[in-house]
């Protein structure tokens, strides 16, 4: 086997897929399923799962940050609409269904757990709902994303999408990508790139950004180092006109070094 360069790192690609499916007309919202403001929350908070139907019992694993930016792999068994526990964490950045035989029958909330109020599965605040898997979808699509610890990251590439809603209905979008350049939960969102969409159908634009995945300090998005551990990454999207539905799926390409 050839000796790698000096300078190699191993690196990894990761791809997310995210949707909102109704952004109301004049407003800007994360691009993510549960359709509301994703929260960053101030330091890991405990995380309670629950479905909106009484019948869902699957194991569902989550993929999420814990308070030092490490990235964990959790499963536990729904039961039904009550409360289930997961271990603290930052940002829950993946769900899915890891049963081989039943789809969800209802919508699957993981959610902060000093929400007082869930009422038949659903819990009642918005900012508190960290994913939501839609009926019979059986994985998220949420477009947040934690860089891990020990990790450096750079996004490449891209695909927004303005879905069709309504046949004939001429719609406006305005997509954002949002980045931390430094660690912390308090850290600022920068907008990364504004990009328009526009259509009376269904209408996509392919983004590719600069990758070189030997040497990452060759790289310029989204700044020449790199997102460090800890950075998040999130897509918003504005509607005019009328409600909007987006998707986004992108690339990152991740460094162990």
């Amino acid at each position: 086997m050839p000796s790698q360069p000096q300078d190699y790192c191993p690196n990894y690609v990761v791809h997310k897929f995210g949707r909102n499916p109704a952004i109301a007309k004049d407003t800007t919202r994360d691009i993510r399923f549960a359709e509301d403001d994703w929260t960053v929350p101030t330091s890991a908070v405990g995380l309670d799962m629950s479905s909106s139907d009484a019948t869902d019992t699957q194991p569902v694993e989550l993929q999420f940050s814990e308070a030092g930016y490490t990235h964990r792999v959790e499963t536990r068994n729904l039961n039904g609409q009550s409360r289930v526990p997961f271990p603290d964490g930052l940002m829950v950045f993946r769900g899915k269904n890891k049963s081989p035989v039943a789809a969800f029958a209802g919508d699957v909330y993981v959610y902060d757990r000093t929400e007082t109020t869930v009422t038949a599965g659903v819990p009642q605040t918005a900012g508190k709902i960290q994913i939501k898997i839609g009926a019979g979808l059986n994985q998220t699509q949420t477009t947040t994303w934690m860089v891990p610890k020990g990790h450096r990251a750079w996004i490449v590439g891209a695909i927004l999408t303005l879905n069709e809603l309504a046949v004939g209905t001429s719609r406006e979008a305005a997509i954002e990508l949002q980045v931390q350049e430094v660690q912390g939960t308090a850290a600022p969102f920068l907008i990364k790139g504004k990009f328009g969409l526009q259509s009376a159908g269904t209408s996509a634009l392919p983004i590719q950004f600069s990758e070189d995945t030997d040497n990452p300090n060759k790289l310029d998005y989204p700044i020449s180092d790199g997102m460090t551990e800890g950075c998040m990454i999130k897509w918003r999207a504005s509607a005019t006109g009328a409600t909007c539905d987006v998707s986004v799926d992108y690339k990152i390409r991740v460094f162990e070094c």
